[in-house]
């Protein structure tokens, strides 16, 4: 099989040229966000000196800001897999989002995490992606896509109103020579993929394409594997949906 830091690209190019990335996407019917994603322990983090029952109060110090630079606490949105650079408006239609957003603004700077579900059993996903608040009226809210992550614990329900969770930051994967190549190899395709859709009459209004790529922004650099094929990714599989790629966004995130 492929290296692991391979599979996004690989996957993406065989999106492109085969005949399935024009399926029909097939909906998800969302759950509660009671369900229980696994979870993820960090192991102790108290150091001790030398030979001594006293804290290494600089060492202490440094793992702390370690830990603080790696995850963060943020409240979870249920909504469906989201990717860096995407953007969707929803409404928060009940009393919870809205104390959910209200809350985002308030103590978060406007963040907070988005997970889609399992279709095969209706699980909160492990992997989500933090957002960004950058439109609020009343209920209605804009969000960007900004950062992947994975649950570090069990979601805790929040004054019985939404839940909150301590996430770790996903590292980026640099890749190698070959991972390179490979995402310059994928730019082509991107552009006959645009052409397809177009030409196929596949958007589901007109401009859909268009207002689509001026939310992801400019393309990534083939020097930036990952991030190439995050963007390429949010353009095939975007929100609200095309309709023509198989989901892909959940194992994005992974």
């Amino acid at each position: 099989s492929s290296p692991p830091s391979r599979r996004p690209i690989m996957l993406l190019a065989l999106m492109l040229t085969s005949h399935w990335a024009f399926a029909p996407a097939r909906p998800i019917a969302l759950p509660r966000v009671s369900a229980r994603p696994p979870v993820c322990h960090l192991g102790q983090c108290v150091i001790m000196c030398d030979g001594s029952e006293e804290l290494d109060m600089s060492l202490l110090s440094k793992r702390i800001s370690e830990i603080k630079s790696t995850r963060a606490s943020l409240p979870i949105l249920v909504l469906d897999a989201m990717l860096p650079r995407q953007s969707i408006s929803i409404s928060m239609d009940d009393d919870a989002g809205l104390k959910l957003v209200q809350d985002s603004l308030a103590d978060y700077e406007g963040r907070l995490g988005v997970h889609g579900v399992d279709p095969s059993n209706g699980n909160v996903l492990p992997f989500g992606c933090e957002v960004k608040i950058v439109e609020h009226s009343g209920r209605n809210v804009r969000i960007v896509g900004t950062r992947r992550y994975l649950l570090a614990e069990r979601p805790r329900l929040h004054e019985d109103t939404y839940y909150l969770c301590e996430v770790r930051w996903c590292e980026r994967d640099e890749g190698c020579a070959g991972d390179v190549e490979a995402a310059r190899s994928l730019l082509p395709l991107v552009h006959t993929w645009q052409e397809l859709v177009r030409s196929g009459g596949h958007e589901r209004e007109p401009g859909q394409l268009d207002a689509v790529l001026a939310d992801l922004g400019e393309l990534p650099s083939p020097s930036d594997p990952e991030g190439l094929s995050l963007w390429v990714a949010a353009l095939i599989n975007p929100l609200p949906a095309l309709g023509v790629a198989n989901e892909i966004r959940p194992a994005m995130l992974a």
